[in-house]
């Protein structure tokens, strides 16, 4: 049985070398990515067998996938995470806030648009797309609005 050196870093000719614990190979210190949670700030796996593990979770775990990634985005733009957006959909009673549908009508169905005010950044609740869409081609603007319900009323 082949000794296993407990040294991961190691020094050839003034570079750093990390020993990657998948394809069992020395390699450069920046074929690793960052990871704040090992001690030394690396990934115990270089980034093309860590590409291919999380290429391998992604294809075993399409839903989980999804999920996390939409949690993730809503953090990112919206500065909320996935429970403040439960609540939100909990005080509208899981419907539209304007046409009041049970159904998101996405592309997936599966969750309701976050409606925001671009001038303010502020949350104002979440939408069915085709609303969110409508209210996105009207560029919020109330006078349109006013002028496409006086045309509905003249052309019934």
């Amino acid at each position: 049985m082949p000794r296993i050196k407990k040294k991961i870093v190691k020094r050839r000719a003034g570079c750093k070398y990390r020993l990657c614990t998948v394809c069992r190979q020395y390699k450069l210190i920046k074929n690793f990515y960052n990871c704040k949670a090992i001690k030394d700030g690396l990934s115990y796996r270089c980034i093309k067998c860590d590409d291919k593990a999380r290429a391998k979770w992604l294809k075993d775990n399409p839903e989980k996938a999804r999920e996390s990634a939409r949690g993730r985005n809503i953090k990112i733009k919206y500065g909320i995470n996935k429970k403040d957006y439960e609540i939100l959909l909990k005080e509208q009673r899981n419907r539209c806030a304007i046409c009041r549908t049970k159904t998101p009508r996405t592309l997936n169905n599966l969750s309701f648009c976050i409606d925001h005010c671009h001038k303010k950044n502020i949350i104002r609740g979440l939408l069915c797309s085709i609303c969110n869409r409508t209210l996105g081609l009207l560029k919020d603007n109330i006078k349109i609005l006013y002028k496409m319900i006086e045309y509905l009323n003249k052309h019934r």
